[in-house]
């Protein structure tokens, strides 16, 4: 069984995540495969599991602070139904979906885990061919300036992307997806991260939020070192006006 959760609030608002039964770990760090909620500590690292038992979907608490099933606090196992919402820490309000095997695979990798399901893969303007080279051109040339920024002393945050960009370009892979387009993607991130620095600079914390999730939507997969990069970036933002 597969089942779709949906942010209603928090940082995330508005994602959608459809994941594999067995898979499912909600929480600040859930590792992969699992839904990440950044940008509040009374949520835990690993705090609850989705799982499938006797034909049911049944939530387990893995965290001291519990967690709300419809306005209930659960501190251990319980089952849910579909529509239920689950709420983690202060800020996020999750909903379950429940999905047939031959709904989860419409739009989906077979076998693919902790995927929004408003994914890019494949469609859009990425899809055609031109527009991916234009965006590698145009990346090289904001990469440039970051480069350039970066010798004037600016930038912890273009610094510390540089590492994540390394090991998206050395070790991230997505099933379909061509070379060229996972380097157009790397140049739209360049440029969003040289935008990030300067909004942030700015104090401008709704763009910055807005930026934080343009980068997060580039892949749309939690396992994405670039989703993840974007996904602390946002956190860090919470509760910034």
């Amino acid at each position: 069984m597969r089942i779709e959760l949906t942010v209603r609030e928090g940082p995330l608002e508005g994602q959608k995540f459809s994941l594999d039964l067995g898979h499912a770990l909600v929480g600040r760090s859930p590792g992969a495969g699992g839904v990440v909620l950044p940008g509040d500590m009374l949520v835990a690292l690993k705090h609850g599991e989705l799982y499938e038992q006797g034909g049911k979907v049944v939530y387990r608490n893995l965290s001291p602070a519990g967690t709300l099933v419809d306005g209930k606090k659960v501190e251990g196992e319980q089952a849910v139904k579909s529509g239920a919402k689950l709420a983690f820490g202060n800020h996020h309000l999750l909903e379950i979906v429940f999905q047939s095997v031959a709904a989860g695979r419409r739009g989906h990798r077979p076998g693919a885990s902790g995927q929004p399901t408003e994914s890019a893969e494949g469609g859009g303007l990425l899809g055609k061919p031109l527009v991916r080279v234009l965006l590698v051109v145009y990346g090289v040339g904001i990469l440039a300036l970051v480069v350039f920024f970066s010798s004037r002393g600016s930038g912890d945050l273009t610094a510390d992307f540089a590492e994540v960009r390394e090991e998206y370009s050395m070790n991230y892979s997505q099933e379909g997806t061509a070379e060229d387009e996972i380097q157009a993607r790397l140049g739209r991130a360049d440029a969003l991260i040289l935008q990030l620095e300067i909004v942030q600079r700015k104090k401008d914390w709704q763009q910055a939020r807005k930026i934080c999730r343009q980068l997060m939507a580039l892949d749309s997969d939690p396992k994405s070192p670039v989703y993840q990069f974007a996904a602390r970036q946002l956190g860090d933002l919470a509760g910034r006006r």
